[in-house]
């Protein structure tokens, strides 16, 4: 009569030692590239739009007014003068989308081959590659100012940087590493603090290059991005800091690189097609999870734009403190969830905390009526991003080492394709119906949240029957000689 003897993958969750195992120790390791990828990141984000505007308004001889301290609803909407800035700011959106689509669009494709690559030719040349896009594109940047290049060198700028992978690889490759170099227990906070890491340097960026911006030029302002990037990729390319956590043959051949490619396709069928079904059910939950929060995320992001208008009236500058609020508020929540909360929630619980606090947040800013109430729905949002790293950690550990950076891939493939789509929809069903009813995208996307709510309680409840047949398992194994010990519940 055979046996069947308990293991944690029985439990659909697999823990595992770093591939290689010198960094597993320290406490810090991709950390500080992090930082200085979005410090530079906020630089770009932050001074693109100021720029092309800048751009366009010279094309139409004005000079742009300097009226942060008025409420946008004060404007004379009659005048030649607004109808001039109408103009200006449709064609410089135009632009800017221009930007957006040329960097998105490779960058997709590039997450997932490359993020299934890392696999076989190591983490750090998935780190790297992103460090040198961006640093290309803030040299662009640069010239552009310096000698007034047409706008048209910055789309292809931002289409070379979306071969390299862009944010989205470079968001997938750090945390890959991560989860190489932490144990099962620690793995969920260290993503935690890498996710808060993240957005401190992105909106510290911001505030700090509009800061650079109105003392200096456009030209120190990118300058200093590009010292930051730099930075970043001395860091990573030395081993002494970041060692490689994939042992690998050091074959540079052409026929070798196209095994290594091949064989990491491969690692993303496995994980999508040809697993057990019980891992690809809870595998493609996941990546649904993923791209439905992805929904509100993208939705949040016209909030400023919406209380610009009537009856809000924000000036300029109290939208710039409400955009302040809004990258920080989730950045304090990451802090008490990785310090607090973990100690006492496990994963299941992480999720649903992040869900629950971004539907908070999209219903209280649909029913703000006043400029406290829209401030108040942001701080409702305080635990929205520890989705992610919650996210990331639960795939994770559910993976074996060698499915990491293909898993990591997928789920970098699946967000950035749910954000730059929703962009698309959200943006004109905004459009159509700010008329008439300007908060129903805020209520669509708050609706949405419902979705990887019941995915979340499904994977729960799977896990809940899982463990009852585990502890089942190991009672009638307690007296099989030869099996000493049952395995772990997580």
């Amino acid at each position: 009569m055979q046996r069947k003897v308990c293991s944690d993958k029985d439990q659909g969750m697999v823990d595992y030692q770093p591939l290689n195992a010198p960094s597993s120790g320290r406490l810090v390791t991709v950390e500080p590239a992090i930082s200085c990828y979005f410090l530079a990141l906020g630089f770009i984000i932050g001074l693109q739009s100021e720029y092309i505007q800048a751009r366009v308004a010279r094309i139409h001889n004005y000079t742009l007014p300097n009226n942060a301290g008025n409420g946008t609803c004060l404007t004379n909407k009659s005048s030649e003068e607004y109808i001039l800035q109408q103009e200006i700011q449709a064609e410089s959106s135009r632009w800017l989308m221009y930007c957006t689509v040329a960097n998105l669009l490779p960058s997709l494709f590039m997450i997932v081959i490359i993020g299934a690559l890392s696999d076989s030719v190591g983490r750090r040349f998935s780190i790297l590659l992103p460090l040198f896009g961006q640093l290309q594109t803030l040299c662009m940047w640069i010239a552009t100012v310096l000698f007034d290049l047409p706008l048209e060198y910055l789309i292809g700028a931002m289409f070379l940087q979306g071969l390299t992978g862009g944010p989205g690889l470079f968001i997938a490759s750090c945390f890959t590493y991560i989860s190489d170099v932490t144990s099962h227990k620690s793995r969920t906070l260290r993503i935690v603090i890498g996710e808060c890491v993240l957005m401190s340097s992105s909106g510290i960026a911001q505030i700090f290059a509009g800061y650079v911006l109105d003392k200096y030029n456009f030209v120190i302002a990118f300058a200093v991005a590009a010292a930051i990037s730099l930075a970043a990729i001395i860091y990573m390319s030395l081993p002494c800091l970041s060692p490689e956590t994939v042992d690998r043959v050091v074959d540079n051949s052409p026929r070798s690189f196209k095994s290594r490619l091949v064989a990491s396709l491969r690692g993303i069928k496995n994980i999508t097609v040809n697993t057990s079904s019980q891992y690809r059910i809870a595998f493609y939950l996941i990546m649904f999870m993923v791209f439905t929060f992805s929904i509100s995320a993208t939705g949040a992001l016209l909030l400023p734009i919406h209380f610009l208008d009537e009856p809000f009236c924000f000036s300029y500058l109290l939208s710039g403190y409400y955009t302040t609020t809004l990258i920080f508020t989730p950045g304090i929540g990451l802090l008490l969830s990785a310090l607090i909360l973990k100690r006492f929630m496990d994963d299941y619980c992480l999720l649903h905390l992040g869900v629950m606090s971004c539907m908070a947040f999209l219903i209280a800013s649909a029913l703000a009526q006043t400029a406290t109430l829209a401030f108040v729905g942001a701080g409702l949002g305080i635990f929205k991003a520890i989705f992610a790293p919650a996210c990331r950690s639960f795939a994770s550990k559910m993976s074996s080492a060698e499915e990491q950076g293909a898993v990591y891939g997928c789920l970098g493939f699946t967000e950035s394709l749910g954000m730059f789509l929703c962009s698309l929809i959200l943006n004109n069903i905004y459009s159509a119906t700010v008329d008439s009813m300007p908060t129903f995208v805020f209520w669509l996307c708050a609706g949405s949240c419902s979705l990887p709510l019941l995915a979340i309680g499904y994977l729960q409840y799977k896990s809940r029957v899982k463990n009852v047949k585990t502890i089942a398992c190991c009672s009638s194994e307690r007296n099989v000689p030869g099996i000493n010990e049952c395995a772990p519940i997580n």
